[in-house]
């Protein structure tokens, strides 16, 4: 998750005021040391769906504003749901943010940042 937290940070999306408070919850959870609070990261989610249920847009990518909205809500599970969950959610995440904009730069050197702070 630190990976796709690192890459929309990185980005340099406009985001919604509710995605962008999420986002910051994201980044404070994934840079703890040992995650921050799940709850943060649950009531952020939450948020973000209730935004995008606002604007009749759940279950549709049709403007920046929901798709940004959308891969911000990638980084707010702090528990894997099943064992196919973290790939289902990496590539649903590069999909979103590839519509957005050409951001594999962003996307390699979030690896790579990551890769470095494992060793």
């Amino acid at each position: 998750m630190i990976v796709m937290t690192d890459c929309l940070a990185r980005c340099g999306f406009v985001l919604p005021p509710v995605a962008t408070d999420s986002l910051a919850k994201a980044l404070d959870h994934w840079k703890a040391a040992q995650g921050g609070p799940a709850e943060a990261l649950t009531s952020a989610r939450v948020a973000c769906w209730k935004h995008l249920k606002a604007l009749n847009a759940d279950s549709v990518l049709s403007t920046p504003e929901v798709m940004g909205t959308r891969a911000v809500i990638c980084t707010l599970y702090s528990e894997p749901q099943d064992d196919d969950f973290m790939e289902e959610t990496l590539h649903w995440f590069a999909a979103v943010v590839n519509k957005l904009g050409d951001h594999q730069q962003q996307f390699t050197d979030a690896v790579a940042r990551a890769s470095a702070k494992r060793r």
